[in-house]
């Protein structure tokens, strides 16, 4: 196989995983700004993402007279260059680091241009899919915690080989100009690409989010990205040749727009019920989703008007000149700025609410590419007669016959003819080792721990979580039981980084039987994307109970040494907003007693002192402290200070703070570098007596502080 039909399609596979890499790095960063103003993280954010236009123009000058690729490969070289510089000294070039994203999205866009222009609609939305599905086995053998944010050996050693490899594919392409076009090249317009950026949009925060999935659907994270890497792999086997040539792909009914509004509606309805609905219902719509938005992206990939294919022969390649400055630039600009606004608009939602639920950005948003195709489909020679993606499998059948007869020096008609055995197409190929790569992936990844009755700290097959059979840390300090508290912000530190290396060896230190965590990302992209949930809960040796709070992938944990029943997940009254709010509740089997434990965060902001007491009044009303003969603990982020009427309210339905209980009420919680409020509280019921309680200082993981207590079952 000549490198004439693989370095760019192999380019645009790997630099979708490098864009999907940096566009989850970019979303803690831009967080960071959120501290100062909404309005500063907005502009932060639109400057990252429009800026591609930027390099896109440069480096399209170097692809003058022909040489697309080249500029291609230069731009692949300036990716690996800033993501190496990035990787080793990016707490210190903060916010310039946000200069990798916008780096690495030109370099798909240039990528993008290069194969739509020399290959088939159909290549090209195979070598994304492949992107796509090595972005989520990354994620699942990482524990979705990416290798931006990590600096242990194995990390080092892997983005070492990967851009090593990556260098050596762009300086290929700069020197040997191997991605000639094929017989029949395609024009490339800015209304075939622009609507890749809402697209792009929903790969970010769905299709290559195993944790919003698995958050969402409630299926373990493993399997949940073993199944969208499966999506994926039916998608590109579906796009192979054979299939194309005999069948229209991925769609119910003939090619023309009767096919584009039945994947418009399967792309919609598949991705707004995703994120509105949950459990098994959510799991079905996301794959839905991304299998009915390959059809509307080959009808927006497909050159419509371009000469048929005796023609372009006839005419030579000059008939059909390269994408210039003005078309690359103009990509650039509409594809970085439609992948920003979708997510933008979305998160924003939780800080200044939105006029529509916030689904809606995402519903506009996939309709934005399906109206594109509809209108692509439109503006064809053949109009809605349908004929025009029936002509653009002929001239994908015609093109792939001939790079095959050029390989092959025999025409497949003779080959068949011959009896000689048909070789397979590398989209089955790869769909089918995709499978297999899925099942790895789905087996590899961590999963939550199962405690049950007889699989629990103190039996044969139970450990605590420091993995030894030393007394746990609660023994240890003459107790029976040690809570940990803590708010975790995501996982961003104030560097800013996805500091989940410095959050689980916190918690490890103090070897608690019971932790309360509070905003927990399950897939936010201003959170990195990572699984919090997951990955601490594997990393403790906890199991664990979840409540979503803001939305699906944001909210309340309690984690546990031992088995947990009577789960419950509660909302709060949403009073003033801009949030919504939760708690989760679950029985601890403790073996001494059973513990009823709850985890909570109230409203956030200081003029919402009524929407506060209306959660607490709820709060009181679903969670007493009398459960269990007053076997209870109570533990958040309650955003109220010690003479606050909430805390007041809750003192007065008998729930004891362990800081006071010990006098250590003048110990402040938040924020973490320079505490000056006391905010995060650790109740109990009247049958746990605190022994001790401090708030761990120093810990800057996030911007609150932990808190333990260690406690005596009273008999």
């Amino acid at each position: 196989m000549s490198p004439r039909s693989w370095l760019a399609p192999t380019l645009l596979t790997v630099m979708t995983l490098a864009v999907i890499d940096s566009m989850r790095f970019s979303g803690p960063l831009i967080d960071a700004a959120f501290t100062e103003s909404t309005a500063l993280a907005a502009t932060l954010a639109l400057t990252t993402y429009a800026a591609v236009v930027v390099p896109v123009a440069i480096l399209a000058l170097t692809g003058l007279r022909g040489r697309l690729l080249r500029a291609t490969g230069i731009s692949v070289i300036l990716y690996v260059i800033a993501r190496a510089a990035m990787q080793l000294f990016g707490d210190s070039l903060y916010p310039a680091a946000l200069g990798v994203t916008t780096i690495s999205l030109a370099s798909w866009v240039l990528c993008l241009a290069t194969v739509r222009y020399a290959f088939s609609a159909r290549k090209t939305v195979s070598a994304i899919l492949g992107g796509i599905a090595l972005s989520i086995t990354s994620q699942l053998l990482l524990g979705t915690w990416d290798l931006a944010w990590r600096t242990d050996l194995l990390a080092l050693v892997l983005l070492t080989f990967g851009l090593m490899g990556l260098f050596l594919l762009g300086s290929f392409a700069i020197t040997k100009q191997a991605a000639g076009p094929d017989l029949t090249p395609s024009r490339v317009r800015i209304s075939q690409l622009w609507p890749l950026g809402p697209w792009l949009a929903l790969v970010l925060m769905v299709f290559a989010n195993p944790a919003f999935l698995a958050s969402q659907s409630g299926f373990a994270l493993g399997w949940s990205g073993a199944f969208l890497i499966g999506a994926c792999a039916i998608g590109i086997s579906l796009l192979s040749p054979e299939e194309t040539q005999s069948a229209t792909p991925l769609a119910p009914v003939e090619s023309g727009w009767r096919r584009t509004v039945a994947a418009l509606i399967g792309f919609v309805g598949g991705i707004t019920a995703a994120f509105i609905l949950d459990g098994v219902t959510s799991f079905i719509a996301v794959i839905v989703a991304l299998l009915s938005s390959i059809p509307l992206l080959l009808d927006v990939l497909t050159d419509h008007q371009s000469p048929a294919p005796e023609l372009a022969v006839e005419f030579g390649a000059e008939a059909l000149p390269r994408p210039g400055i003005g078309v690359l630039s103009g990509a650039g600009l509409l594809i970085g700025t439609f992948t920003v606004v979708p997510v933008l608009l979305f998160q924003l939602d939780y800080d200044i609410p939105l006029p529509v639920p916030n689904f809606v950005v995402i519903t506009l948003t996939a309709a934005a590419l399906g109206l594109a195709a509809l209108w692509a489909i439109y503006r064809s020679p053949a109009g809605w007669r349908g004929e025009a993606n029936d002509d653009a499998k002929v001239k994908a059948a015609a093109r792939d016959a001939a790079a095959e007869t050029s390989a092959t020096g025999v025409a497949k008609s003779e080959r068949e003819n011959s009896g000689a055995v048909t070789a397979v197409s590398v989209e089955k190929l790869g769909g089918g080792a995709l499978l297999l790569v899925a099942l790895l992936a789905g087996l590899m990844a961590p999963s939550i721990p199962d405690k049950s009755a007889d699989n629990s700290p103190g039996t044969a097959s139970g450990t605590a979580a420091t993995g030894t059979d030393s007394e746990t840390g609660a023994a240890a300090a003459g107790a029976d039981m040690r809570v940990l508290s803590w708010n975790l912000h995501y996982g961003v530190s104030a560097k800013p980084r996805v500091a989940l290396d410095d959050i689980l060896d916190t918690i490890s230190a103090e070897d608690p039987d019971v932790v309360l965590l509070q905003e927990v990302s399950r897939g936010w992209v201003l959170a990195g994307g990572s699984d919090m949930l997951t990955w601490l809960a594997s990393g403790l040796d906890m199991t664990a109970a979840w409540s979503p709070a803001a939305d699906g992938q944001f909210g309340n944990v309690v984690l546990s040494k031992y088995p947990l029943t009577e789960v419950r997940a509660q909302r709060l009254p949403y009073g003033a907003g801009p949030q919504k709010r939760s708690f989760v509740s679950a029985t601890v089997a403790h073996p001494l007693a059973d513990v009823q434990v709850t985890s909570t965060h109230l409203q956030h902001r200081v003029g919402n002192a009524e929407t506060r007491l209306e959660q607490v009044d709820s709060l009181l009303e679903h969670v007493d402290s009398a459960e269990n003969n007053g076997a209870t603990i109570l533990g958040g982020d309650f955003n109220a200070e010690p003479d606050s009427l909430e805390i007041e309210t809750l003192t007065a339905a008998t729930w004891l703070s362990t800081l006071d209980a010990v006098g250590n009420a003048e110990q402040n919680t938040s924020p973490s570098h320079d505490p000056a409020v006391r905010i995060d509280w650790l109740f109990t019921g009247s049958r746990l007596q605190t022994e001790s309680a401090e708030v761990l200082s120093g810990k800057t993981a996030s911007d609150h502080l932990p808190l333990v207590a260690d406690l005596t079952v009273l008999d």
